[in-house]
């Protein structure tokens, strides 16, 4: 997981990002991850302030057979009325007014400054859409893995590869993303995505209790995430990554990646009208290609979008996400 700073920007801060002809110096972003899930998403506005409000069906009418003359009684399906959460992701620049003045670089040093703020919020959307738990913490969502776990929605929408050991576990994701299925939302009034609100000429106050005139800039991501329709994900989970049993690039190993991921293609209720993803980490999709590779079939696919290459297996992308961990404990 990336560093991430807490402290007000300095004039040290500042100098180092000058050149020496006092020019804004570009930043490697080193801490960068992949986060292409952003790209898969479909949006839309909760109808409610604080979160979104859905009803899924976990009845269905009954019917009958009908002689002529014969009366039907009155029959009717059955609904859970489920409101999901929302969680406003949150941080604050500051910097002294005058130090933003300097050699009038202003915009270039906030703009500089926006990069590391947007993937700061990139990765934390990316985590909490996995990893995010009400339960352990009230102010998040419940993410995919606080729902697909055994006992939640059924054994076939949780895939167990094996693994049983403590914090040496992965998993893979598949999510059949579709408005009114799975899909992310924002609050209802409230704005979607990343957004942030400069403000200038404010008094801010120094580590000794000194006042002084700044800017601050408050940046924010309203998040909640909605599964109306659960048969639309499946995740494959327990994947050994170390110890007795552990995935390796043998396609008849231990964990047969290639049998797992055609099972949960399978048991998604359809990839028809969706837009189907399986999501693992680096480690994962370098073992599936080496499995595939070694079992010389033709699951594995490559295609070039927007110049970008997509792996995809059986037609259906495969995403690496960083923010997937190879130190989940086993869920049984």
């Amino acid at each position: 997981m990336a560093t991430v700073g807490t402290e007000p920007m300095t004039l040290s801060d500042w100098a180092k990002r000058l050149d020496p002809k006092g020019n804004i110096t570009p930043v490697i972003e080193a801490l960068e991850q992949d986060v292409p899930i952003l790209d898969d998403i479909p949006w839309f506005e909760g109808n409610l302030p604080t979160g979104h409000m859905t009803m899924i069906r976990n009845a269905l009418p009954n019917i009958t057979p009908r002689a002529f003359n014969q009366g039907v009684r009155p029959t009717k399906g059955g609904v859970t009325k489920v409101t999901e959460v929302v969680t406003q992701l949150a941080a604050m620049f500051q910097a002294d007014r005058d130090l933003l003045r300097l050699n009038d670089n202003r915009a270039a040093y906030i703009a500089s400054e926006m990069r590391g703020f947007t993937q700061a919020f990139d990765q934390g959307v990316t985590e909490r859409l996995f990893y995010g738990s009400h339960k352990d913490d009230p102010a998040e969502i419940n993410g995919f893995f606080a729902r697909y776990r055994p006992g939640e929605y059924g054994e076939e929408y949780v895939i167990d590869a094996g693994g049983r050991g403590a914090g040496n576990n992965a998993s893979v994701m598949m999510v059949g993303w579709m408005k009114g299925k799975i899909a992310c939302f924002f609050p209802k009034g409230l704005k979607a995505g990343f957004s942030f609100d400069v403000k200038d000429g404010q008094t801010l106050t120094d580590a000794e209790g000194g006042k002084y005139i700044g800017t601050e800039i408050f940046y924010y991501w309203n998040l909640g995430l909605a599964v109306e329709d659960y048969r639309y994900a499946v995740r494959i989970a327990n994947i050994p990554m170390s110890g007795t049993g552990a995935i390796t690039s043998d396609p008849d190993g231990a964990v047969k990646l290639i049998e797992l991921m055609i099972r949960a293609s399978e048991r998604i209720q359809s990839t028809s009208g969706c837009k189907p993803v399986f999501y693992c980490n680096r480690t994962i999709r370098e073992f599936l290609r080496l499995q595939i590779t070694n079992k010389s079939n033709v699951n594995l696919s490559f295609d070039t979008v927007a110049g970008k290459e997509i792996i995809k297996f059986d037609g259906i992308p495969v995403r690496r996400v960083d923010a997937l961990l190879n130190t989940e404990d086993a869920v049984v």
